[in-house]
């Protein structure tokens, strides 16, 4: 399986040490990792580095109010970045939004499932924005605090089986959830065998310890 690691926005300094722990693809978090006073200085870091377009970016997509607001993505899409990740939009109409807002801009997105509304509208988000997306995966956490429900492989079944025949109706890749589990080995190796018993390409990971394992 690829890994998809997350790196906070705030620490790129770090990247380099990432990748020479092998990982597949790296994400570069703004969003839960950035406060919103923090976000006009990281735009600096990333107009004076492009190198950084190499690498996907969990881009922010609302506003301190809570309102679709697409600032950050067009700088960023104007800077020449077009590798992105969408997180907590919750229905086809704010997806169809963000698309539009940024034209024919040739990006590519990796797609988070975390609500239960979005999950229900995937598939025909993937069949009318397959030209944009390039993988679908789930946060899982947000989408379980939204159901109300304990965060168990059991209680995702559904959904991440689901959205791996999504993935493979479009021809994309799927990506495993992540894990906020740093101590327990074996429940982790399990979580891991799991998804690629199910046939998922990949898996988020949020931890050195995680890519040990």
């Amino acid at each position: 399986m690829d890994t998809y690691f997350f790196v906070p926005g705030n620490r790129v300094n770090k990247i380099e040490d990432i990748e020479a722990l092998g990982v597949t693809q790296i994400i570069i978090d703004l969003e839960d990792a950035v406060k919103f006073s923090e976000r006009e200085s990281i735009l600096k870091v990333f107009k004076n580095n492009n190198l950084l377009q190499k690498y996907f970016i969990r881009i922010p997509l609302f506003n301190e109010k809570g309102i679709l607001d697409f600032y950050f993505l067009k700088k960023l899409v104007a800077l020449g970045y077009l590798k992105f990740v969408f997180p907590k939009l919750n229905e086809f109409d704010q997806v169809s939004q963000v698309f539009n807002s940024i034209g024919t801009a040739n990006i590519k997105v990796l797609l988070l499932i975390e609500t239960p509304r979005l999950f229900l509208e995937a598939k025909d988000i993937l069949l009318n924005f397959r030209k944009y997306i390039c993988a679908i995966g789930m946060g899982s956490h947000d989408f379980m605090s939204e159901i109300g429900g304990e965060h168990t492989l059991k209680n995702l079944e559904v959904v991440r089986l689901q959205l791996l025949y999504l993935a493979r109706m479009c021809s994309m890749e799927a990506i495993d959830i992540a894990s906020m589990e740093l101590i327990d080995e074996k429940s982790f190796k399990d979580e891991i065998i799991d998804g690629f018993t199910k046939g998922y390409d990949a898996k988020f990971f949020i931890h050195p310890w995680q890519l040990n394992v």
